[in-house]
């Protein structure tokens, strides 16, 4: 933009210097000067007046084509994707139509010191062990409306507003983009759905030769949903609909999650890249949660002419949360509700997964992922089985799931995959019918307009 602003300068300048020229001598005007920024000393005798309508007529242009930038670069673009996903679950026979994301992204310049991005999403929670209604499960609203810095010195930039916190590899990407079907249950359940948050975010490149990017920020929880760590269990070892720890109502500044993420990556030669990360974040009131990720990823392109790609990666998680418990997570019974209301305890989880996947062309890319969720939370017990919780106790899981995919890549704007999940855990996967479990997905997901979310590693 500054370069075509100069250009029009020049050539403005020029033109009006010809013009000088010509009525001050009354002979034909000097030549156009193509890429000259300095006006000439004496006219040239050979030009026509010819030449002055050229020059004219190239200002015209270069002026026009200026209005044209100026308007593209802060006229915001809008683009969409659409998710749909069939799920098959054999343990529940129950089969799932879900439209998973119908998501509509706006994003556009705000001057030279700012840019702004608002998704909006209908969103359906991707159940394949439950029966899902019209609507059921859906939500629609905001999920993301943040401002980010352009302009700021070395190489700093701020963000702010609700947006997906730069924590972990996996879980700050949005659904419709990850390499899989499903989110690993790992993140799901540790840090509770996506990196959805609300605050301010610092990046870092720091500047030096070697890539290092260094990540803080201050915000209201991390996670768009209950992490196991705060989920309360029924005694059929249905999710209660209360968390399991007190949730003031108020928010004092050290409630705050704060947060660090640190980024490398190295060159190791032959088309192969490594890619290191370290996260970890912290919160307290009255409960104190904390989450610890760490996360690597190796990528190899055998031949840069072909779209050949090997990629492999994985995170290992931890997450304890510890404090004042819920009035819910205890038994009702008024004569002991004083009691409940001093009462503390911790509830863990600990993971991870790796994967790995291989692109043959354009066209075809299958993987293989394995994923461990260990998880110890509270339970309400029903001691006397008459259908009353009278006692609280915990419920400690380790969830092993294996799946098999593969994606057709028809275009970049184009995607199918299909993809087989085996789920074996310690306790129910479907509550009171089964350990195990078996479940098929098939997702068709589709791209309009430019639609590409801000993606760090």
């Amino acid at each position: 933009m500054e370069a075509l602003t100069k250009t029009v300068g020049s050539l403005q300048q020029q033109l009006d210097s010809q013009k000088q020229l010509w009525d001050g001598f009354h002979a034909p005007a000097t030549a156009a000067l193509g890429g000259a920024t300095e006006a000439p000393a004496e006219p040239n005798p050979n030009a026509s007046a010819g030449s002055l309508d050229q020059i004219q007529r190239d200002v015209d242009e270069l002026k026009s084509a200026q209005r044209q930038v100026k308007s593209g670069l802060f006229n915001p673009d809008i683009s969409a994707a659409v998710d749909f996903i069939t799920s098959y679950s054999r343990k529940a026979n129950n089969v799932n139509f879900t439209l998973r994301d119908a998501e509509v992204m706006i994003q556009s310049n705000v001057d030279q010191y700012a840019r702004a991005y608002i998704v909006f999403n209908a969103e359906t929670e991707l159940a394949p062990t439950e029966k899902l209604g019209i609507f059921d499960k859906t939500s629609l609203g905001v999920e993301e409306a943040a401002i980010q810095t352009t302009n700021l010195p070395w190489g700093l930039q701020l963000k702010a507003g609700q947006f997906f916190a730069d924590f972990t590899r996996m879980d700050k990407i949005h659904s419709h983009d990850l390499p899989f079907v499903d989110r690993p249950r790992s993140l799901t359940e540790i840090i509770g759905g996506e990196d959805a948050s609300r605050g301010f975010e610092l990046n870092w490149l720091v500047p030096m030769d070697h890539y290092l990017r260094l990540t803080g920020g201050v915000v209201d929880n991390i996670g768009a949903d209950l992490p196991i760590t705060s989920t309360l269990f029924n005694p059929d070892g249905s999710v209660h609909s209360a968390s399991a720890f007190n949730d003031g109502a108020n928010r004092p500044f050290q409630s705050l999650m704060g947060y660090g993420r640190a980024a490398t990556l190295f060159d190791l030669g032959s088309g192969k890249v490594l890619h290191l990360g370290a996260d970890y974040a912290k919160g307290s009131q009255d409960t104190r949660r904390q989450i610890a990720s760490a996360d690597a990823k190796l990528e190899w392109q055998p031949d840069p002419a072909k779209y050949d790609l090997f990629e492999t990666g994985g995170e290992v998680l931890w997450s304890k949360q510890s404090g004042q418990l819920a009035d819910q997570t205890l038994w009702q019974s008024p004569s002991i509700e004083s009691l409940f209301n001093q009462s503390t305890g911790n509830a863990s989880a600990a993971g991870g997964y790796v994967y790995a996947q291989y692109r043959f062309g354009k066209l075809w890319q299958p993987g293989v992922r394995v994923d461990y969720t260990h998880s110890n939370a509270f339970q309400l017990l029903d001691s006397d089985n008459n259908g009353d919780a009278d006692s609280l106790g915990r419920l400690t899981n380790n969830v092993w799931t294996y799946s098999s995919y593969l994606t057709l890549n028809l275009s970049e704007f184009n995607r199918l995959r299909l993809q087989l999940n085996y789920v074996n855990g310690s306790e129910d996967i479907v509550p009171g019918k089964g350990r195990n479990d078996i479940q098929a997905f098939f997702q068709w997901t589709v791209i309009l307009g430019a639609h590409k979310h801000d993606f760090a590693p």
